[in-house]
């Protein structure tokens, strides 16, 4: 197979330039490229050799293809497209295809470079940390993504035409930092894979990466219930309690270990420690009587986040980031009103951070889930860091740095809404996938990125490669009730098997002590066997929500393949082309046929024949 030819280009004051252009403005661009087993590694670095500042905007690579007939005609193209947070959207799309749909408010939030993000224009794709493009017509695939992620966000945009591949650039960006005389500056490092099997890639390059990054993947998996999707933000302290005494009298039928407090509990954001209504005894009294019903106490935190009526954000408006005219970024909106992001480049912010974890860790708190990381990163174009140096990864990664070192290295990390690549090596685990919401649909039309079943799904699928490689993946709760869901009965087993299948962290988000008997027996199944299985797709190519999962007990070796229907009208899955083994049914023992139609919302399972 040819391998793929990368050309290097530095982009300074916003215009990309070649290597002989940077010599031209006295700037030394050097790339570097080697094989590395079975994959090209390439990594750049720059130095300022002239008098001037620059703005660094960033790394480029630009594919000028194979030395074989590769992605020469554009019918035979897809791509394979990754996602920046755990709600951004991932998944495959076809020549003719446009990109995933995203909530123009909440773009800034799913997309690491906005600017180039064209959704509705066909055949013009970008992706975050990695992708992949396949050429039918040869069943070859060539996969890119960057092995390191610790300074700066990679992100990639590839663009078809009739003739094939038209454009694809890989980018480690910059941001535009200040590059001063002398000053060096080193890119990611860039690796690209050539195969057949984009499952097999994907874990060979999540492999690569975890190592490289350190990650962590050795804590115990948690099981636990969560507070959320049953209380929300009206939850209150003899709520959680309830719930404690209720699983400490079924220990039996519940082998949990984590209670996990999830919002609601803080007077303002930013204000974790202070005293709600809610929670008359506080969090460390809390945790204690947690710990008394014989459980580990778990907290939701938004880390980076001060709400506009905060004590935090008045007291301290230096820890946050600000304009180019020195004003407070307000960043998103929250429940009627603004909330702003804490600087992680800001020296007295991580000592802030620190100091705070370390609280939270000594009133018996020892997991922590971290939401809306995002706001970290800040705005690109608008945002100004305490540190002109630090990219936007930098950032975030300096801050979370600085709550895993107040919290402990033997203390359990959730990251929840955050840019993926900087938190590989400082998180124990990740949530993979979008909220899962009380029906199938939270809002009818939704986006790509929004609270659907089948956006939920598309992402725990797409990233099952993830697990066990980069962080204990998190799938989101098992919620299951009729109680408050639009549910089916048929959409219920759908995410059930989902979970199942998906593995990683598992909590329940139901008031147990009010579940339907046979929903509970549901639950108990579920946690009497968790993270029981390995899970691909087998139609990833085909659907950018893949219905064919195929998934090995990681015990016994036996093969369970279940087919999802996440459409409102019926599909009908051609089976013969996998080459399956025997498989039967695991309702009536029938056998699998080689074509099969399910109706929508539901899914089927079949075990396999020895």
């Amino acid at each position: 197979m040819g391998l793929p030819q990368w050309n290097a280009e530095l982009g300074v004051n916003g215009v990309w330039l070649s290597i002989e252009e940077c010599k031209k403005i006295n700037i030394e661009l050097v790339a570097a490229s080697r094989k590395n087993g079975d994959h090209m590694e390439y990594q750049m670095g720059c130095i300022n050799r002239g008098e001037e500042s620059f703005r660094l905007d960033g790394f480029r690579w630009v594919y000028s293809g194979c030395d074989d007939s590769f992605g020469k005609c554009g019918k035979d193209l897809a791509v394979y497209l990754e996602g920046w947070t755990m709600a951004s959207f991932c998944g495959t799309k076809r020549f003719g295809d446009c990109d995933f749909n995203s909530d123009p408010g909440y773009t800034k939030f799913c997309v690491s470079n906005p600017d180039e993000y064209h959704p509705g224009e066909p055949n013009k794709f970008r992706s975050d940390i990695v992708t992949a493009v396949r050429d039918a017509s040869m069943n070859k695939i060539i996969l890119a993504g960057f092995v390191t992620s610790a300074d700066q966000y990679g992100r990639f945009t590839v663009e078809f035409s009739e003739n094939g591949i038209k454009e694809w650039n890989a980018i480690s960006s910059c941001d535009g930092i200040v590059v001063d005389k002398d000053e060096v500056v080193s890119s990611e490092v860039l690796a690209v894979f050539e195969g057949f099997d984009l499952y097999h890639m994907q874990c060979n390059f999540a492999d690569i990466w975890g190592k490289r990054m350190k990650a962590r993947t050795e804590a115990e998996l948690p099981l636990g219930w969560c507070s959320w999707y049953y209380y929300f933000s009206q939850v209150t302290e003899e709520d959680v309690m309830t719930n404690a005494k209720f699983l400490a009298a079924n220990r039996d039928k519940f082998p949990v270990k984590y209670i996990q407090l999830d919002d609601g509990y803080e007077p303002a954001l930013g204000d974790w420690l202070d005293y709600d209504p809610k929670f008359p005894n506080g969090l460390a009294k809390l945790a204690e009587n947690i710990r008394k019903e014989g459980f580990t106490p778990a907290l939701w935190v938004g880390p980076f986040m001060g709400f506009e009526n905060s004590r935090l954000i008045q007291e301290h408006p230096e820890y946050f980031i600000h304009d180019k005219d020195g004003n407070i970024i307000k960043a998103m909106g929250w429940r009627g009103g603004m909330t702003s992001a804490l600087d992680g480049t800001n020296p007295a912010t991580c000592e802030f951070l620190k100091d705070l974890f370390r609280k939270i860790r000594a009133m018996g708190f020892d997991y922590v889930k971290l939401d809306f990381m995002m706001l970290s990163a800040g705005i690109p174009g608008e945002s100004v860091y305490f540190d002109p140096k630090a990219t936007r990864a930098q950032a975030l990664r300096r801050g979370l740095a600085a709550i895993r070192e107040g919290f402990g290295e033997d203390g359990f990390i959730l990251g929840c809404t955050t840019p993926l690549g900087p938190v590989v090596g400082l998180v124990d685990g990740e949530r993979i996938g979008t909220d899962i919401a009380k029906g199938w649909e939270s809002r009818p039309g939704s986006y790509d990125e929004g609270l659907t079943m089948p956006n939920v799904c598309r992402n725990i699928i797409n990233r099952s490669y993830m697990h066990r490689r980069l962080w204990l993946s998190d799938p989101d709760t098992l919620l299951i009730r009729k109680e408050g869901t639009t549910f089916t009965e048929e959409e219920s087993k759908l995410w059930f098997e989902a979970l199942r299948l998906a593995g990683g962290l598992l909590l329940s988000g139901d008031r147990l002590d009010t579940l339907e008997p046979e929903r509970l027996a549901w639950t108990i199944e579920l946690f009497s066997n968790p993270d029981a299985y390995e899970v691909r797709a087998l139609d990833v190519w085909e659907r950018s929500v893949p219905g064919v999962w195929l998934a090995i007990n990681r015990k016994s070796g036996e093969l369970r393949l279940t087919l999802f229907n996440f459409e409102n009208e019926e599909v009908t899955f051609e089976l013969e082309q996998y080459e399956l083994p025997r498989f039967c049914s695991d309702t009536d023992g029938s056998d699998l046929p080689g074509r099969i139609t399910l109706p929508p919302h539901c899914c089927r399972v079949f075990n396999e024949v020895f």
